[in-house]
């Protein structure tokens, strides 16, 4: 898509079920990135709020899908080479069950954070799973959700938070940062600096 002048355009679709297959489904929509703001590093990791809970059951982890523009794009998860995308192409899907498939890239609850590199710019999406596969209480947890990940290099000194005042209780927010930066992070005015883990020196950094 392209135009003379600015434009906003969303993607995404109705009654979204992570995975597939479950009788559950969300609205999921996301403003794209415009492809002069693609990426070539990101960090994968389990959406906040799933590796604390007691509630969990059953392994269904965050997805993450990278989509290539250009051709020959090489993908690599933690140094290791993935896959090969030619433009329009996304990383794959493995089957676990059924209709029960995980992208080839995937954090689940109880593993660490992983680094993804490309050789040439990427979209990254997130998906997390419905509530009741988990087998927990969706109207207190979760429920599916989409999120397009900026590349680590493209962080902000401020952002706004901003969730629904509704039978949700518990909300969460991964944030990363450069070591150097964690003891001035703050949250409504409050030091939140202890709250961060070192990832460690595959992660060049980043916390």
């Amino acid at each position: 898509i392209a135009a003379s002048k600015p434009i906003a355009v969303f993607n995404g679709g109705i009654k979204s079920a992570i995975p597939a297959g479950d009788y559950s489904g969300d609205h999921l929509f996301e403003q794209n990135i415009p492809i002069t703001a693609w990426g070539k590093h990101f960090i994968a990791m389990e959406m906040g709020g799933f590796p604390n809970t007691e509630y969990i059951t059953a392994s269904f982890p965050t997805q993450y899908v990278l989509t290539a523009i250009y051709d020959n794009t090489i993908v690599k998860l933690n140094g290791v080479t993935l896959c090969t995308l030619n433009a329009g192409q996304s990383t794959p899907y493995n089957q676990v069950s059924g209709l029960h498939y995980n992208s080839v890239i995937s954090v689940d609850y109880n593993e660490t954070p992983k680094l993804i590199e490309t050789s040439q710019p990427v979209l990254v999406n997130a998906f997390t799973t419905n509530a009741n596969v988990n087998n927990y209480d969706g109207d207190l947890f979760s429920e599916a959700s989409m999120a397009l990940i900026p590349d680590v290099q493209a962080g902000v000194n401020r952002a706004v938070l901003y969730t629904p005042n509704d039978q949700m209780t518990l909300h969460y927010a991964n944030v990363i940062v450069p070591e150097t930066a964690v003891s001035g992070m703050q949250l409504n005015g409050t030091d939140v600096s202890t709250q961060f883990t070192t990832l460690g020196s595959t992660f060049d950094g980043q916390t």
